[in-house]
């Protein structure tokens, strides 16, 4: 299993999981679980960043990412009312879209080393031998 997989989906799950608190709970409810998850992802996304396989393009990601739960952390710490809820399920959208491209990202750079396409080189691993080695037929 792919350490890129092992980040963004959990944080992915979690952003859902925002998403179905604010439309499920009270504004204060939805506050300090927006605070608490918000949280949880910057840690999950700053302790991916030890991984030195990344790439360039999957960090910028991250960089997104915790930059979108730092404003969901202000947000849910000083606003209320109607704008949490709103605010909260907007950001969160935000993190579960951002966590989608990474996953999409890395598994667009698997297919097209095992289909032997022409590298990307941009991307992180497009021209490792894991990935250019065809799969062994049974």
């Amino acid at each position: 299993m792919s350490i890129h997989y092992i980040t963004c989906a959990p944080v992915a799950i979690l952003a859902g999981f925002i998403i179905v608190a604010s439309q499920a709970f009270p504004a204060v409810d939805v506050s300090w679980i927006s605070f608490g998850v918000a949280a949880a992802i910057v840690c999950i996304l700053l302790l991916a960043q030890l991984d030195r396989g990344r790439g360039k393009v999957q960090r910028a990601l991250d960089g997104a990412m915790i930059v979108v739960s730092a404003f969901l952390i202000v947000f849910a710490l000083t606003i209320s009312g109607n704008a949490v809820l709103w605010l909260s399920l907007a950001l969160a959208l935000g993190i579960v879209a951002l966590a989608f491209s990474g996953l999409a990202l890395h598994d667009a750079v698997n297919w097209r080393g095992q289909h032997r396409l022409r590298n990307l080189h941009w991307l992180a691993g497009a021209g490792d031998d894991a990935l250019t080695t065809p799969p062994r037929a049974a």
